[in-house]
C-alpha cells in the first residue's frame, strides 16, 4: 500500500518499523562484541541507505497527515462558528 494512502494506524506501524531499521543502522556504527567480526561495511551501508530512504518517505507522509488533520480541525471550527 502506498504510504500516502495509509490510515493513521498503518502510518504509525510504518514509522515504528522504520524506527527499528534506523536503530539497527545506528547501532551498527558503534556496536561491536570482542571476538566477533563486525558487520561488513557494504551490509551496513545497505541498511543505512534503506533507513534513510524510508525515513524521508515517512517524514513526508507524517507531514502530509499533520496538514490534513490541521485542515480538518480548521474546517470543523469554521462550520461550528457558522452554526451559532
Amino acid at each position: 500500500m502506498p504510504i500516502a494512502a495509509m490510515g493513521r494506524s498503518n502510518l504509525q506501524e510504518a514509522v515504528d518499523e522504520w524506527r527499528i531499521l534506523r536503530n539497527k543502522a545506528i547501532h551498527g556504527m558503534v556496536k561491536s562484541h570482542p571476538g566477533s567480526p563486525t558487520e561488513a561495511v557494504d551490509d551496513f551501508l545497505a541498511v543505512a541507505e534503506s533507513a534513510a530512504s524510508e525515513g524521508e518517505i515517512l517524514a513526508r507522509a507524517v507531514s502530509e497527515w499533520c496538514r490534513k488533520m490541521k485542515r480538518h480541525l480548521e474546517s470543523d471550527r469554521s462550520s461550528l462558528s457558522l452554526d451559532c
